[in-house]
């Protein structure tokens, strides 16, 4: 699902992760090596690995479950047992070394993985409304990219709906959009100008002119990069009308 992770946020987990394995990298060196004067040296060091562990998660939520970050905390654990020990000798330099590179044999690519993937379902959920990476996921997997779009903007008619009280059985598609955002009738008005009412209006009819109806009537095959781009604009209709829904200056009507 990384194709629908903003950009900045796609940016920022292979930023994260690749702080925390050039950390790695650079510990086993500095061990192997014997870089250190002293047993402060080393634990510095450590320090600052265990600064970039920390900071692969980025919030006070645990991304992995447990089972699968175990490998990893293990190993920082078993490192500071060692930085820690008395007396700290080379021999502990040299087992922090031999940790970390059978674990940069054995288990990191397999906690890259895993980190990789939850890390973008944990901003995902941060950045697109509840359900609707759910809704497209596999459709843009599996390069269904007609169906994803349609999908997608059955998501925002359903939001729609529970928005303004319109029946999912009545109401779709263009009518829904006018009944929601037609300038002085429509449920959901901005408390601004005509003009915003109108580009409001006129912004989710083109919406659907342009992407969602031609998809639903024949078939086209768009890029999955595409597509997900127009989820990813799908996901800003949805919060746009939840914002005018909050600050509508007109009520639901029965």
């Amino acid at each position: 699902m990384t194709m629908l992770c903003l950009d900045w946020s796609s940016e920022d987990i292979v930023e994260r992760y690749s702080s925390f394995t050039s950390a790695l990298t650079w510990y086993r060196m500095y061990c192997v090596g014997a870089f250190g004067e002293t047993k402060q040296d080393y634990s510095k060091g450590f320090r600052f690995l265990k600064d970039a562990f920390d900071h692969l998660w980025d919030t006070d939520e645990e991304v992995l479950p447990d089972w699968k970050m175990r490998p990893t905390a293990t190993l920082m654990k078993s490192i500071k047992t060692l930085v820690n020990a008395k007396p700290f000798t080379d021999e502990h330099v040299r087992r922090i070394s031999a940790l970390i590179n059978d674990y940069q044999g054995k288990e990191e690519n397999a906690f890259r993985k895993s980190y990789v993937e939850r890390a973008v379902e944990y901003d995902l959920k941060l950045d697109y409304p509840e359900g609707l990476p759910d809704a497209v996921r596999n459709l843009l997997k599996n390069d269904k990219t007609d169906e994803a779009i349609v999908t997608a903007f059955k998501f925002l008619d359903d939001h729609l709906q529970k928005l303004t009280g319109a029946s999912p059985f009545e109401m779709f598609g263009e009518d829904l959009v006018n009944y929601a955002f037609a300038p002085k009738m429509g449920v959901l008005q901005l408390a601004t100008t005509p003009n915003e009412q109108r580009g409001v209006r006129n912004f989710f009819s083109g919406a659907n002119a342009i992407f969602r109806n031609p998809s639903a009537h024949r078939f086209i095959q768009h890029d999955r990069f595409f597509a997900a781009a127009i989820v990813a604009m799908v996901a800003t209709m949805t919060e746009l009308a939840s914002q005018i829904a909050k600050n509508s200056s007109a009520k639901p009507t029965s």
